[in-house]
């Protein structure tokens, strides 16, 4: 049953809508279905008449055969007029047994063979009596040559007529059930070619069907809910800076390999007495920051050393010669804090260190300064410019097994151009026979292309955020470079966190 509804602008608009819908679905149906059964039965009529054309072209064909070979039999008359089955052809038509003629010279040739073949054991080949058998084995081949043609003759008029025989009895019998089939299809037309048919008219309605403002309001509630929760998760997730691990690990995959706490430090501030420098073993600064400050930097050297073997498969338990990059996002997220804190961590276990500064926007040089032994303007950029020596600008620092090699101040070539040359992969090899961790300061991935290059030829980068000012669709972007340059990302290190959330996961 199908229940029509309709609306309109009245209710006398809305009932003629819907009894016009009706009355156009009966004509329609009954329209569709007469032509659906008119199309059928004219398909098996013509199939009819092709058939019964095909048959009687096959009995004119056995009638023709058997006056042309003169073997009229009374089955002919039989098939002609339609009164003969398959079963009937196939006894009347089955094929012949060899003819007794034949087989009776068969056997009479090989006895005389026999006989030829004992006489010529004791006689010669020209004697009368052997003369005699060849003469009558030689008569009846021929005679059996003029059988067999005979046979053969009778066998093929005999398949022949079989053949037709058997196409006229198919065409019968499929004349006869596509007769049946065509008989069948006008029953059933005439028995189920019945269109619908209307139970009940509509009537007008008493009340509207709509607005429906319960239902109205309850949808914009809940509408409005989830588009205020899933703008809040939005903006949440573009605006909000990265506060804890678990936004790091959720938002961009790498897990945070160091949490380093906010310390308080003069911008000039330069001594190796600096906070900047907590790692660094000042024995008459001792306080329970400074200490935690310094443990967070050997757990970051602890997971950093982890991460170096797991990733690289590497069975180097010694660490030697390996290349780190640490590099940030933006501009001021104290990735040189982080490096040179991380390099005097490393150089006090005992590890000889060379750290490497190649940011051009932010230069560590000033920073570094309190730690070097010496001044001097000559770096790195001076080496790849063939104006210094590599030990001319390798810095020793107070730091025992730490040392330096500043940017430098030959700034006449593009330093992105020096970094890609042949030469800096040369001084690179030969800076890993004689240190146990080259640490790479580089510029801000976003602001630079050289973090991008440098990180695909480094051993592994880690990646310094600003704990709650540093976006997670920007660390996610930057991560997304390094990735697709072909760097090995060991992790995130959360620099500055607030001491209330150091403790979350």
């Amino acid at each position: 049953m199908i229940r029509i509804t309709a609306t309109g602008g009245s209710p006398s608009e809305a009932k003629d809508i819907a009894n016009k819908v009706a009355f156009e679905y009966i004509q329609m149906t009954e329209n569709s279905s007469r032509k659906v059964w008119e199309n059928l039965i004219n398909q098996m009529g013509s199939k009819l008449k092709e058939v019964e054309t095909e048959l009687e072209k096959s009995r004119q064909l056995l009638h023709q055969y058997e006056a042309k070979e003169g073997i009229i039999t009374g089955f002919s008359s039989l098939l002609i007029g339609g009164g003969v089955s398959k079963e009937g052809y196939g006894s009347q038509y089955a094929i012949p047994e060899v003819p007794q003629a034949i087989a009776s010279l068969k056997t009479n040739i090989m006895q005389m063979e026999i006989q030829l073949d004992g006489l010529r054991k004791y006689l010669p080949e020209k004697n009368p009596e052997i003369i005699r058998l060849k003469t009558q084995i030689e008569d009846s081949k021929q005679r059996l040559q003029q059988e067999q043609e005979k046979a053969i003759e009778k066998y093929n008029k005999q398949f022949g007529l079989t053949d037709l025989a058997a196409k006229v009895v198919f065409n019968q019998q499929l004349y006869t059930t596509l007769a049946s089939k065509h008989e069948d299809l006008k029953a059933q037309y005439i028995i189920q070619n019945k269109p619908p048919e209307i139970v009940e008219l509509a009537q007008e309605p008493d009340f509207p069907s709509k607005p429906k403002k319960a239902v109205i309001l309850m949808v914009g509630a809940f509408l409005g809910l989830f588009l205020g929760l899933g703008l809040v998760f939005f903006l949440e997730f573009i605006s909000n800076p990265i506060r804890i691990p678990r936004d790091v690990e959720r938002s961009i995959g790498f897990p945070v390999i160091g949490k380093i706490p906010r310390i308080r430090a003069k911008k000039d501030s330069t001594t190796k007495n600096s906070p900047l420098f907590i790692t660094y073993n000042n024995p008459t600064k001792r306080s329970w920051t400074r200490e935690f400050y310094k443990e967070s930097f050997r757990v970051l050297q602890s997971r950093l050393m982890h991460s170096f073997i797991s990733s690289n498969n590497d069975e180097n338990k010694d660490f030697r010669g390996k290349i780190l990059m640490v590099t940030s996002s933006l501009p001021k997220e104290g990735k040189s804090v982080v490096g040179a804190n991380l390099a005097i961590s490393m150089a006090q276990i005992g590890k000889k260190v060379l750290l490497m500064d190649i940011d051009s926007y932010n230069s560590s040089k000033y920073l570094l300064s309190g730690l070097l032994k010496s001044e001097q303007n000559t770096g790195l950029t001076d080496i790849l410019n063939g104006k210094a020596n590599l030990n001319d600008v390798i810095i020793e620092t107070s730091v025992n097994n730490l040392y330096v090699i500043p940017l430098g101040e030959d700034s006449s070539s593009d330093l992105s151009v020096l970094l890609i040359s042949p030469k800096f992969d040369d001084l690179i090899r030969s800076l890993k026979d004689n240190f146990d961790l080259i640490i790479i300061k580089s510029a801000p991935v976003t602001l630079s292309s050289i973090s991008l290059s440098i990180g695909a030829k480094v051993d592994g980068v880690i990646l310094v955020a600003k704990a709650d000012h540093t976006k997670k669709d920007v660390v996610l972007h930057s991560a997304s470079l390094l990735q697709s340059s072909g760097a090995n990302i060991l992790g995130v290190v959360l620099n500055q966190m607030n001491k209330n959330t150091l403790n979350s996961i």
